[in-house]
């Protein structure tokens, strides 16, 4: 008898209805003789390891699957964002320019306090900050924001009939 990985004979012996000899069929090619005449021991060891491997995969696909959600969750953009990055903007090119608060005011006819509140907190009403952002930096830049982007073609054949 062969031994096989699994521990039992996985061949058996079929009498052919046609032919009246005895056929040999495998049910499970997969499994391949032994040259021990034991059936092989899967160590706990190895297999804990596996387990363990496993596991471990499962883990890492699950966190790589979490950090794809916070990304997206990241990328949307709030009001209140937006309103602290037009702040650090502001902040920015005043400072670029050596700008005292004080010397941003006289300039742009808004009150050096709205300019601190609104660097700090990101509020400031819509004409105030056209005034701070036409001393600081191009009113075109703003008025790019109020075009309609042309859509993206998805095909060739977009992209040819343009």
């Amino acid at each position: 008898m062969n031994n096989y990985r699994c521990g039992y004979s996985a061949t058996t012996s079929v009498k052919s209805t046609q032919t009246g000899k005895s056929v040999v069929h495998t049910p499970f090619p997969e499994y391949q003789p032994h040259s021990s005449p034991e059936p092989a021991i899967v160590s706990p060891i190895s297999e804990f390891t596996r387990v363990s491997v496993t596991i471990m995969s499962i883990l890492l696909t699950f966190n790589t699957i979490i950090d794809t959600i916070i990304s997206i969750m990241l990328d949307f953009v709030t009001a209140p964002d937006l309103q602290k990055q037009l702040a650090n903007a502001v902040r920015e090119r005043r400072r670029k320019r050596k700008w005292s608060r004080q010397k941003l005011a006289d300039r742009s006819t808004v009150p050096a306090s709205t300019i601190k509140k609104f660097e700090t907190t990101g509020q400031i009403s819509l004409r105030q900050f056209i005034l701070l952002w036409q001393c600081v930096d191009s009113l075109d830049r703003l008025a790019q924001l109020t075009k309609t982007p042309t859509p993206t073609p998805s095909s060739i054949k977009e992209v040819l009939e343009q």
